[in-house]
């Protein structure tokens, strides 16, 4: 079940972060800054245990990150990092607003398959503004990323929700 995040959950999203933190795959990050911005999260919990785990952040210009993506390694293949791409990318656009300017939807990530299938398009890390970089510093690969760069338009329509049991040609056709 896809949920927002609670403050509670944050040792769990810490503990999903960490499996690939301490592999190189994703930059940690500390319980206190998860709890700080828990309301970003958006949490698949299945039998009241968080399985996965992302969460949004704008870079206050006019593009907003998916970061964070974890899903437990015993819940592979199910359709999970999916569904919370799905639905990162459905609160981002009704989230979104010509005011703030934001007009992306943008990734780092190891998983470019996942994001393609949703429309996604690898980029230059150079073309996304420097201010995404912040968190680079703290990275184990910050001299040499070997992260894809990925992009999506954000549409300013609303889009009805979708299934989480989504078939890629479907996705192909909502998007």
């Amino acid at each position: 079940m896809l949920r927002k995040a609670g403050y509670g959950d944050a040792a769990s999203i810490q503990n999903l972060i960490r499996l690939y933190s301490e592999t190189g795959k994703m930059l940690y990050r500390p319980l206190e800054e998860i709890e700080k911005h828990i309301g970003s999260f958006i949490v698949y919990e299945s039998e009241g245990e968080i399985v996965g785990a992302c969460s949004l952040k704008s870079d206050g210009d006019r593009s907003i990150e998916i970061r964070s993506l974890a899903v437990d390694p015993r819940y592979y293949r199910r359709g999970i990092g999916t569904a919370l791409v799905l639905e990162a990318i459905e609160q981002a656009e009704s989230g979104c607003s010509r005011e703030r300017g934001e007009e992306q939807l943008f990734v780092f990530t190891y998983v470019v398959s996942l994001f393609q299938k949703l429309g996604f398009q690898i980029v230059e890390k150079s073309t996304l503004p420097a201010k995404v970089w912040n968190d680079c510093k703290y990275c184990l690969h910050s001299d040499k990323c070997d992260e894809t760069a990925m992009v999506r338009p954000l549409i300013r329509q609303y889009i009805p929700a979708m299934s989480y049991v989504v078939s890629p040609a479907i996705v192909a056709e909502a998007i």
